[in-house]
């Protein structure tokens, strides 16, 4: 098919990982249409340098990288390449949003479910602040 896909970049979490312990995600994400990439973090892996000494900037530039090479890749749709992080991160997700020239500007549906989940969290905070 020459139908362009949407990409998404799986960033771990902080523990001693490598892409290969996201597979399984991976096929969840391909299965949905996506081209899911999951890379070696630094220090793990195939991937060169030192996770102990890495900083969340390079850890962010790291993964912005892999957001980048993602778009080049033949059937990916590089308007659509976006994140999906687990713990640590869906900390980095959005310093490498920050880091990535954007291609097109969210839609307004894409934007409510990013502030949706957000509400979800500040409630749920609130709730538990106040017991």
């Amino acid at each position: 098919s020459s139908a362009r896909h949407p990409g998404v970049v799986l960033l771990q979490g902080s523990s001693a990982n490598g892409r290969n312990d996201y597979v399984f995600i991976a096929d969840h994400f391909a299965r949905a249409g996506f081209a899911a990439l999951a890379f070696d973090k630094r220090g793990f892996g195939e991937s060169t340098g030192n996770y102990g000494t890495a900083t969340y900037d390079d850890l962010a530039q790291d993964a912005a990288a892999a957001v980048e090479r993602l778009r080049r890749e033949p059937g990916v749709d590089s308007l659509r390449v976006g994140l999906w992080g687990l713990s640590q991160g869906g900390l980095l997700a959005p310093l490498v949003a920050a880091r990535v020239p954007s291609r097109r500007t969210p839609s307004r549906r894409e934007s409510r479910i990013i502030m949706s989940g957000l509400e979800s969290v500040a409630r749920s905070v609130s709730r538990s602040a106040k017991k």
